[in-house]
This record gives structure tokens, C-alpha cells and sequence, in this order.
């Protein structure tokens, strides 16, 4: 039988759409060619090799190609072509094609402008970057981020965003660092590779704020001086300014540079040499514009703590805690710190060493379950700075009483009873006067003129100095907290204690005398008054007042002064001969 060319070609699926990195299978028949036709695969006009073929014959001359493959992103849009050719004739060869529609996520690069140079770009420049999109679907956000945090366009800030360009106007070195972009479309989101821009500045201070350094005269003090630069390489000039000089720091006196650090070894010998010291630098960018600045003062230890006092507060777990709080002294011209020290007085063990709540302020918060089971301590409190610490003011006798066991001792009702019995005798002896009185009244036969707008003032006894107890309520238990404030220089001696007894706790056995004098009796105010100027001033008294001389009525508005006397003879117990 003779040679015979194919007589058809056919791709029997033709996908319309495909997903990138999906298998599929794509088989070709060639029919009617003698002897068998060949089957091969292009994309385009070059061979295509990104797969497995695999064939067989069928009845009547056919022939079938299988082609199992993966589409790649690069492929959409490109011609997969089946060819069919006899191997024995020249005869032109049947071919069957389709375009493939593949779809894939977006792949983007990130690219610095073109006409950009990235190791010659400086503070004041302008920058602009490129996103590189390819997608199937068409992209349809694109989003920028500067060192993972995102990027939005701000005019002011010179920051301008287009179709898929950054541009950044007057960069500064804050705009250096890390840049992406990403692209979304409806098979998901892709973020570019990593641009890193680098922004070359010349020498700016690492920190903004003046530094406080305190020195004795004729110490010697190291000020160090850092900056942040690009490039790194940093000359440093030192200068000197006070009120009356400014000159520049001889060379001899730098301990060195070191890239972007100098430091400078400093003693001021007189008050004179006492100021602000500035360090300047300067790379291949340019001379620093604002200087780092370091104030030399005359320096010493903090003063220390006064008015400490011992409150009661609530943590927020609802625990009862014991606040101390001080006033704060003079800093020593440098920055200060507060400290608390706790004692076991029993052991002299320390039980708690904290600094204050407040960075600006000395109160100390001391939970109240870290004290326990101890129940005597003294506390030391003390500001430090960089030039040491200050006395110790010491809280003396800081005692945690349970009143269950103030109960239990009958020694501690001691003081009670003696209050109790002091304030009966003085009750009774008041009551006793004021009775003498009323009955002194009604014996006397003299008129008496009484002003009915007068009312006797009510003489009470200063109030009790402040003890310095506190109650601490902490689950079933109440705490009497006691302490004696003392100042001493060195707080680990002077131990001998200054203990204020525990008074009892039972409320109904501690309720207190409003007063111990009773006010005199508005009716006993102008009783008769038989003793005239002169003996009021020789200080005399009769035991009789109700005496055979005539007694005269008296108007106090006429005399007010002699009313005030009165009043005073009436408050104010007499001589002990008087009665």
C-alpha cells in the first residue's frame, strides 16, 4: 500500500480556562495516514516538553496523543498547538491549536525608579518606585507598606500614589527602611519582594533631650556624645558655653571617636567651668545642624525624705495594701529615685525592698500578705541619685496588732481603765461645782438682771495629738498598724523602740469622752456677784458667797468687759484652796 498523508487533526478538549499549577490531560487523534502518523506538541512554534505524552493506535489508521501537563503563569495566552505528520512523506502536516486562559494570583516586583542611583540618594531628595503587575485576572487594588506598616497617600507629606508608582517628595531619614507593594486580583493577593532604600543624612543627635550631668569640682566626669549618621564615619568638635565664654575644646581632652561616638573626659576646676558643653559632627553629607547638648551643674546627694506617713488603699485585686507616702527633698541637681526598706524587727531580716509607684513622687505600696506572719517592722525610706543616697528617714514600730489577741491580754486594759477612771473623777468633781452653784444662786435674796441674748461660750479642751494608728482590715482579721516617724543617719541603729500600747478593740469600750471639762451652765451665769474689781484682782475667793453684803444687779451691755471676767471665773477652775 503506498504511502497516505493524515487526513485530519483534532484536539478533542480544548479547556477554556485553566488554573496555573493544575494537572491536565489534553489528548490529540490523528486519523487516516498510512503508515501511522506522528503526533507532536508546540507552544507557538517551539516544542513544548512540559509534560508526559503518552500514545496509542486505534482501528482505521488511528492514531492518539495524550498530553498531561501543568500550566504555568507564563503560559497564558500562548498557542498549544497538536501537529500531525506521516514520517516516510515531505507532505505538508495537519495541525489542530487553542489558546490557553490560564489564571493565577498576581505576581509582582517592586522596582526603584530608573533614572534613580540607590547609593546617592540623601535627605531632600525625591524617590519614586515601580509595581510590576502580572495577573489573569487583572489585578485590581494595589497596596504599599514601609516597613510593614501600610502606606497612604498624603499630599503634605509628600507622599503621592498613581496607577502603580510611589513617588516620595523631600525624603527625609525616616523614610529609609523596607518598601513593598501588593497586588490583589480575584484569585488572591501577592506582595512583592523587599526594595530597601537607604537614605544617607549627615549627624543628628541620638538624643533629642538635654543631658543633666552633675559633678563636684575637681571631679572628673566622661560625657559621652552619640549620633545617629549615614555614612557612619563622624568627626566630633567639642565646645564650652557658659554665661560669660564660649570657646572650643582642646583635641587633647577627647578620649577618641568611634564612628559615631565620642566621648570627652571633663573636670571643672572653678564655678566658672561649670555650663553646657555641645558636641558637633560631621560626615562626607555634611556638619551636624543642632547640637548634642550636656549641662555640667555642681552636683550632691538628694536631701532627704520628710512627712512620711502610713495610709491604707486597695490594690485591684480588692487586697488591703498599706500606703507610704513621703514629701520629696531636694533632688541633688540630678534625676532621683525613691526607695522603701522593709524590717523584721524581731531579726533585723529584711522582709520587702521596693521603689516608689511613682516616678516623680515617693509613695510606696506594700501589700499587706507579704508582711504577714510578722507583725513588728520598721522601714527605711531614702531618695538615691547618681551621686548616692540620702539619710534614712526611719518609720519606727510599724506594728500589725491582731485585736483577737489584744483580747486575750488583760495587760493591754491597763491604759483603758485609767482613762475611764481619770474621766469618771473629773465628771464627778464638774457636777459637784455646778450643783454648789445652782444652790449658791437660789440662796441669794439680790435681784439679778439677766440678759436673755447672752449665752455662756462652751470651753472645750484642744484635740489629742494625732497617735498614728491606722486600721487594716485583711479577710476575717483587722490590723492596728503603729509607727513612730524618726530621722536618723544610719538606720541600722537606734533600735530602742517607741511603742504607743495597742488600746482595745472592742468598739463598744472605745468610745471616747467628747471632752473632759464640762461647759458651765448658761443659768449659772449671773449668780450674785459680790466681789468687786479690786478682789477680782487680788485673786480672792470667799467660801461663802452668800455673805451679809447687798449684792448689785448687773447689766453686761454696760460693761462688757466685766461680763468677759466673769465668764472666765465661771470656766476656769480656781486655786486649789477654792472650792
Amino acid at each position: 500500500m503506498q504511502p497516505v498523508k493524515p487526513v485530519s487533526v483534532k484536539i478533542l478538549t480544548k479547556p477554556t480556562v485553566m488554573e496555573a499549577d493544575r494537572d491536565y490531560s489534553i489528548s490529540c487523534e490523528a486519523e487516516g495516514s498510512h503508515p501511522s502518523a506522528k503526533i507532536s506538541w508546540f507552544e507557538g512554534h517551539t516544542a513544548f516538553n512540559n509534560g508526559r505524552v503518552s500514545g496509542s493506535e486505534g482501528p482505521g489508521m488511528l492514531v492518539l496523543s495524550t498530553l498531561t501537563f501543568a500550566p504555568l503563569p507564563e503560559d497564558h495566552g500562548k498557542i498549544l498547538k497538536c501537529r500531525g505528520e506521516n514520517p516516510v512523506l515531505q507532505a505538508p502536516h495537519l495541525e489542530d491549536s487553542f489558546h490557553m486562559n490560564v489564571v493565577f494570583p498576581p505576581k509582582v516586583q517592586l522596582e526603584l525608579g530608573s533614572t534613580l542611583r540607590a547609593e546617592n540618594i540623601k535627605e531632600g531628595d525625591d524617590v519614586y518606585f515601580e509595581c510590576k503587575v502580572r495577573a489573569n485576572p487583572e489585578h485590581h487594588k494595589i497596596t504599599w507598606r514601609h516597613n510593614n506598616g501600610a502606606l497612604m497617600q498624603n499630599y503634605s507629606a509628600g507622599i503621592i500614589m498613581s496607577t502603580q508608582s510611589l513617588v516620595l517628595q523631600r525624603i527625609e531619614r525616616e523614610n529609609a527602611g523596607n518598601y513593598t507593594c501588593l497586588a490583589s486580583n480575584d484569585r488572591g493577593e501577592t506582595s512583592s519582594p523587599t526594595v530597601a532604600l537607604r537614605v544617607q543624612f549627615a549627624p543628628i543627635c541620638k538624643s533629642k533631650e538635654v543631658t543633666i550631668i552633675g559633678a563636684s569640682l575637681e571631679e572628673s566626669v566622661r560625657v559621652r556624645c552619640e549620633v545617629e549618621a549615614d555614612p557612619a564615619e563622624v568627626d566630633f568638635v567639642w565646645e564650652f558655653n557658659n554665661s560669660g565664654e564660649n570657646f572650643e575644646v582642646a583635641p587633647a581632652r577627647f578620649d577618641g571617636n568611634n564612628g559615631t561616638t565620642s566621648e570627652l573626659v571633663y573636670t571643672p576646676m572653678t564655678e566658672r567651668d561649670y555650663g553646657a558643653l555641645t558636641c558637633w559632627g560631621r560626615n562626607p553629607i555634611g556638619k551636624q545642624a543642632a547640637p548634642c547638648v550636656y549641662q555640667i551643674i555642681p552636683a550632691v546627694k538628694p536631701s532627704p525624705l520628710s512627712n512620711c506617713t502610713i495610709k491604707t488603699g486597695l490594690n485591684n485585686r480588692s487586697l488591703e495594701i498599706l500606703d507610704v507616702e513621703c514629701i520629696a527633698g531636694y533632688d541633688g541637681g540630678l534625676r532621683q529615685e525613691f526607695r522603701l526598706e522593709v524590717y523584721e524587727v524581731s531579726t533585723g531580716k529584711l522582709k520587702l525592698n521596693m521603689s516608689s509607684s511613682l516616678a516623680d513622687s515617693p509613695v510606696f505600696r506594700l501589700p499587706l500578705i507579704e508582711l504577714l506572719p510578722s507583725t513588728h517592722f520598721y522601714l527605711a525610706a531614702y531618695a538615691a541619685n547618681a551621686k548616692g543616697r540620702s539619710e534614712v528617714v526611719r518609720l519606727e514600730d510599724v506594728v500589725l496588732g491582731d485585736p483577737d489577741k489584744h483580747a486575750e491580754s488583760p495587760v493591754n486594759m491597763i491604759p483603758l481603765i485609767l482613762l475611764l477612771v481619770g474621766c469618771i473623777l473629773a465628771l464627778a468633781v464638774t457636777v459637784v461645782s455646778v450643783v454648789l452653784m445652782m444652790y449658791r444662786r437660789r440662796g441669794s435674796t439680790s435681784p439679778v438682771h439677766i440678759e436673755p441674748y447672752m449665752k455662756q461660750p462652751i470651753i472645750t479642751p484642744p484635740d489629742s495629738r494625732n497617735n498614728s494608728m491606722l486600721d487594716v482590715a485583711h479577710g476575717d482579721h483587722t490590723y492596728f498598724v503603729e509607727y513612730t516617724l524618726k530621722q536618723v543617719a544610719d538606720y541600722q541603729i537606734n533600735n530602742q523602740p517607741d511603742i504607743i500600747q495597742s488600746p482595745q478593740v472592742d468598739q463598744e469600750k472605745m468610745k471616747k469622752e467628747p471632752q473632759l471639762f464640762l461647759p458651765v451652765r448658761p443659768d449659772t451665769l449671773f449668780a450674785p456677784y459680790d466681789l468687786h474689781k479690786q478682789s477680782l484682782q487680788n485673786n480672792r475667793c470667799s467660801l461663802n458667797p452668800f455673805s451679809a453684803k447687798l449684792w448689785e444687779p448687773i447689766s453686761f451691755k454696760t460693761d462688757r468687759n466685766l461680763m468677759k471676767e466673769i465668764i472666765i471665773a465661771n470656766s476656769i477652775p480656781g486655786p486649789e484652796s477654792c472650792v
